[in-house]
């Protein structure tokens, strides 16, 4: 997607407990999917700018852009920090970059990046002892 192509995406971040405190960022890149692309971010989008180290998710079902309380299979329970509109500004395999531009929360941008092999070493171990592949960036407008 180039610069000029600019679509609009629902999103939704979750605070989810299990098995430890995280956050997952899902956007509804195309609505005819019935699941969405998700990442699990290390801290909340705040009012102030982080950098943090994200996961890329298996996929989630779109019941998260409208559903609180407890996870099935007895994983914890969710709970909506914020939801609203982005504009995807730019999405290939190894970035994706966001302006929520609609929110009654925050509005700011997202910037979710691949790291490369090289970084990657780095970071060895996340959630479920999996390998770290990916940082975002959140800007907000104040």
């Amino acid at each position: 997607m180039s610069n000029h192509s600019r679509i609009q995406a629902r999103f939704v971040l979750l605070h989810h407990d299990w098995p430890e405190s995280h956050w997952d960022f899902l956007v509804d890149l195309d609505e005819k999917f019935e699941r969405v692309p998700t990442w699990s971010l290390d801290a909340p989008l705040l009012d102030q700018p982080h950098h943090g180290k994200a996961q890329k998710l298996a996929d989630h079902r779109r019941i998260y852009f409208d559903y609180q309380g407890p996870v099935s299979g007895d994983r914890g329970t969710v709970q909506q920090i914020m939801t609203g509109t982005a504009e995807v500004v730019l999405q290939n395999q190894d970035v994706l970059e966001f302006i929520l531009i609609e929110s009654a929360v925050l509005i700011g941008t997202l910037s979710i990046k691949r790291l490369s092999d090289k970084t990657n070493d780095i970071h060895k171990t996340h959630r479920y002892g999996a390998e770290l592949d990916w940082e975002y960036q959140w800007s907000p407008m104040v």
